[in-house]
């Protein structure tokens, strides 16, 4: 296999992956990991499961740990911060003879880019169904273009360093420049548990109450913000935009307590990873960069959204 830089890794069967997930407790990850494990074994694919607990460290240190043992031939990563472990993953693993295989972050601080620009020189490919400023921009401009005229913005987003919350705030300033009038007063960061969702919600409200428009980035966080507005008699006065369109925010958009989803796909990622793998035993030449569609939901089309998780 061809990783760039001049350099080819050989692989032989049977492979052997380590799958080092962010959080293999949360529910994309939970769904995520199922369906690598399930789709692995019907192809004769062996995975372990590494969880992180949402903590570089740690991750780095599982990774440097599979580098130094070579237990196993390929390394499946989600990471926690793509910059943290980018020289382990980006020379250290191919230069042990290890194939990485990244999903759902860009390593390396490549979260800015877009398309085959994503993939990090040193492992095979990029894989990802929703953390790309593609489908971000697509999400935020569908959150501007629905509330025209004067909206005060607050967002409402997980680890500051990681790439979803970068590019979020990227592309708000960007929806600033082509939305007049929608202007974001406050930004917030979370550990993308409901709680501080909840939390992080309640302080901005009181703080900022002209507030109209709430961008939350997982919907973890959009279930603790959607609980907020309630609580605060505003569920009809607020737009609340989510990122993740998880069973849970169908049932919010349902009530009208959520206006808007950018769905993610663990489902159809894992499914792609997985064939990625197949096609490592084949032979084949992966693409660099590998999208899982994006299409924003509304409620104009939720009825025909079916959600991953």
């Amino acid at each position: 296999m061809d990783v760039g830089n001049g350099k080819t890794i050989s692989v032989s069967p049977p492979l052997n992956v380590g799958i080092y997930t962010s959080a293999a407790s949360a529910s994309f990850g939970q769904v995520e990991d199922a369906v690598i494990q399930k789709e692995a074994k019907a192809a004769g694919i062996n995975v372990t499961v590494f969880d992180s607990q949402f903590n570089s460290a740690l991750q780095l240190k599982q990774l440097q740990s599979a580098i130094q043992t070579k237990k196993y031939n390929v390394l499946g990563v989600l990471p926690v911060d793509g910059q943290v472990i980018c020289k382990a993953l980006s020379e250290d693993a191919p230069n042990a003879g290890l194939l990485v295989v990244d999903f759902d972050q860009p390593l390396c601080g490549r979260f800015t880019e877009e398309g085959q620009n994503l993939w990090q020189p040193g492992t095979l490919d990029y894989i990802s169904g929703y953390d790309t400023k593609a489908t971000l921009r697509q999400w935020i401009d569908a959150t501007a273009a629905a509330n025209k005229g004067d909206h005060s913005v607050a967002v409402v987003e997980g680890v500051a360093s990681d790439g979803l919350s970068t590019n979020t705030n990227l592309l708000v300033k960007e929806a600033e420049q082509k939305y007049p009038g929608f202007k974001v007063v406050t930004t917030v960061n979370t550990d993308y548990s409901t709680e501080q969702g909840y939390q992080k919600t309640q302080a901005l409200l009181q703080a900022y109450p002209d507030v109209s428009v709430i961008i939350c980035t997982q919907s973890n966080l959009t279930q603790g913000a959607a609980r907020a507005v309630e609580q605060a008699g505003k569920t009809k006065s607020m737009f609340v935009a989510d990122y993740g369109g998880d069973k849970d925010v169908v049932d919010l958009m349902s009530k009208g307590e959520v206006q808007l989803t950018g769905p993610t796909y663990p489902a159809s990622e894992g499914k792609v990873v997985v064939q990625t793998l197949q096609d490592v035993l084949a032979g084949k030449q992966v693409p660099r960069f590998v999208p899982v569609p994006f299409k924003v939901i509304t409620s104009a089309n939720v009825d025909s959204y079916k959600p991953e998780y």
